[in-house]
């Protein structure tokens, strides 16, 4: 785990694509923080089979912060990412599947609760207050999270 302080982030980087006949077209991907206080950037081996609690400000104090204007995941194999929000006192879970080598990013802790009976923008925007991680594929993983507030 690695906290570094600072007064911006900035992630610079550019997506090609390549048709049929051979012609890339790049698409720049720029995003930046300039009033940023914090960094900390933290890498998870997962084990075979494995679950684990990544975040979670309602538990740990200190080493990570409680909020985040950005996050970053990225992993070295598949993995099974959920996130946990609470919406009118129920918690809602969220879950989606990270790919090895392609990044996830959030840009807010900000998530809609989700209950069976309503469409996603219509429930309660409230705060994710937990990240878990699951290894599906019987493989150890390393996951890395950058989080900036």
């Amino acid at each position: 785990m690695e906290d570094v302080l600072m007064a911006s982030f900035k992630i610079d980087g550019k997506i090609t694509i390549t048709d049929e006949n051979g012609n890339p077209k790049e698409i720049p991907l720029k995003y930046a923080f300039t009033s940023v206080t914090k960094v900390q950037e933290q890498t998870f081996y997962l084990t075979a089979d494995t679950t684990a609690t990544i975040w979670n400000p309602m538990s740990w104090t200190g080493a990570q912060p409680s909020s985040f204007d950005c996050m970053v995941l990225l992993s070295d194999g598949d993995l099974d990412i959920e996130l946990t929000t609470e919406a009118s006192s129920a918690a809602y879970l969220q879950s989606f599947r990270l790919k090895a080598g392609v990044p996830f990013m959030l840009g807010a802790d900000d998530a809609y609760g989700l209950s069976d009976t309503s469409s996603v923008y219509n429930d309660t925007l409230a705060v994710i207050n937990k990240i878990r991680a699951d290894e599906p594929n019987s493989a150890a993983v390393n996951l890395r999270m950058i989080l900036v507030d």
